[in-house]
């Protein structure tokens, strides 16, 4: 929807199912899922500057596993996306723009590893890992090199950062929407998880 013009666009790609949506920092572009019937599905790259078709970025390798694009760095060369490992896992991978293969965010790694969000500055990668009985929310350094630092403590699911990139919010196991304040001098670490509210007790209101 163009604000300034109060119209709509359609942006899709042909004879396909146009699935999780993400915006490019700079607010020109979207990464999304393709699925057509029988195909692997496809990231696509669609520039709102140009009525062109998008530009398939990445193709799976089979019609069975699922792609999910989630995450742009912030200056637009990269993207975190999650790929199924064929073996029930999904693992993050960061895909270049540029035309290069994704390649894992860790290298052999055994948990599952799902749902990245960069921080605002770039430097800093948030997501969520079954490194120990449930999923937790993780923080490490980008380009990432060893296990990140757990943030949560009851379960994780959905990250995103704040706007100045000191916090991080989630969904605990609960349903509880949760924040957490991190430091990043002179080594990482977090505050104690807190409660922002109950979204289970606002739906009974």
């Amino acid at each position: 929807y163009d604000v300034a013009r109060d119209t709509l666009r359609r942006v899709s790609m042909p004879g396909a199912d146009v699935y999780h949506p993400v915006w490019a920092p700079d607010g020109q572009r979207l990464i999304f899922t393709a699925a057509s019937s029988g195909e692997p599905r496809r990231l696509c790259v669609a520039d709102l500057r140009r009525r062109d078709t998008p530009e398939v970025v990445y193709t799976a390798p089979s019609v069975e596993l699922k792609i999910r694009a989630y995450s742009w760095s912030p200056d637009g060369s990269v993207v975190a996306v999650d790929i199924d490992a064929g073996d029930g896992r999904t693992l993050t991978h960061i895909l270049p723009l540029d035309g290069g293969d994704p390649t894992p965010l860790f290298e052999g790694a055994r948990a599952q590893i799902m749902s990245p969000r960069f921080s605002p500055d770039g430097r800093w990668i948030a997501y969520v890992a079954d490194e120990t009985d449930r999923s937790e929310l993780y923080v490490t350094r980008y380009p990432a090199t060893e296990s990140g630092w757990m943030v949560s403590t009851d379960g994780a699911r959905s990250p995103f950062w704040s706007r100045d990139g000191g916090e991080l919010y989630w969904h605990d196991r609960r349903g509880r929407l949760m924040a957490a304040e991190l430091r990043f001098e002179p080594d990482l670490s977090s505050a104690e998880p807190r409660v922002l509210f109950d979204i289970d007790q606002l739906r009974l209101l």
